[in-house]
């Protein structure tokens, strides 16, 4: 099994399957019956720490997640190298696509079945043109262009018969020798919210049938409601900032020495009191508060 990185992705891959632990309003923290809870010292998270565990001492977790480059995962992850990973559409490992499923989350010792989701905004459409761009009017028929059909393609395929053809339902499709990296060579796509027109007919590459399936066995398992980050004033902004600096640093070092053994689930007690006395009681309690007032 291998990821992204583990700060982020795995521990919020499989996290869902240890009941609440779902990162609401951008953080790790979930809401129930109207009351914000940070999960960074719940024993649950200990057992999901413990089960991670488990994996990388039994070798059945890539000991590079903690330092590899993302290439180093690109590459592992197009060539087939690995058995499970994540990553949000085949275009990254169209070579060994054939060999990969999608899956729903697994069942987690107490029964728990929950894929954690967060909120993502999304920019296409966004551009600006500044003050010092002597030809605004040509480069609006440029950005223009990408929002014709024509242009739209070219953004994210580049030249037919260089980098892509057309199937036989007419869905343009990457040559066999342009994947994963290579794109990026050629066009922005994918990746980055440059203005242009988004359609079922040129998000082949990156919406297949394949991952269209593979996101219907998630579907069901979604939380009931998603909770995006709040905006603080410029006061509590700092606050939250100072208190997360030092909460976050440790809460990351602590749940990967937790995970590769070097530090003993002995030290767990010790560990949640370090948390409190960085202030993650007052961080809940602001947390709180804006949820108080955004959503309650």
């Amino acid at each position: 099994m291998t990821s992204r990185n583990w700060g982020g992705q795995l521990m919020n891959s499989m996290a869902g399957s240890w009941g609440g632990l779902v990162n609401q309003m951008g953080y790790q923290l979930n809401i129930k019956d109207d009351q914000v809870n940070i999960w960074m010292t719940d024993d649950r998270l200990k057992e999901y720490l413990q089960f991670l565990n488990k994996l990388y001492t039994e070798g059945l977790m890539d000991r590079g997640i903690f330092t590899q480059e993302e290439s180093i995962f690109v590459g592992n992850m197009t060539a087939g190298k690995v058995g499970i990973f994540w990553n949000q559409t085949t275009d990254a490992f169209n070579d060994v696509k054939e060999h990969y499923i999608g899956m729903s989350p697994i069942v987690g010792p107490h029964g728990d079945q929950l894929h954690p989701s967060s909120p993502i905004a999304r920019d296409f459409g966004t551009f600006a043109i500044t003050s010092a761009n002597e030809y605004p009017q040509e480069t609006m028929r440029w950005i223009d262009h990408f929002f014709s059909e024509e242009g739209s393609i070219f953004f994210r395929y580049g030249v037919e018969g260089e980098t892509f053809e057309y199937d036989e339902e007419g869905n343009p499709q990457y040559l066999g020798s342009v994947s994963g990296e290579k794109i990026g060579q050629f066009t922005p796509w994918p990746g980055g919210g440059s203005p242009q027109l988004v359609t079922e007919k040129n998000a082949s590459a990156i919406n297949p049938p394949e991952a269209q399936e593979a996101q219907g066995k998630l579907d069901p398992y979604l939380p009931e409601a998603v909770y995006g980050a709040p905006i603080f004033d410029e006061d509590t902004t700092k606050e939250v900032e100072q208190l997360r600096q030092d909460i976050d640093m440790y809460y990351q070092e602590s749940t990967a020495k937790f995970i590769t053994g070097d530090l003993s689930f002995e030290k767990w007690e010790e560990y949640v009191a370090t948390l409190e006395n960085m202030g993650l009681d007052r961080l809940e309690e602001i947390y709180q508060e804006a949820y108080d007032l955004n959503y309650k």
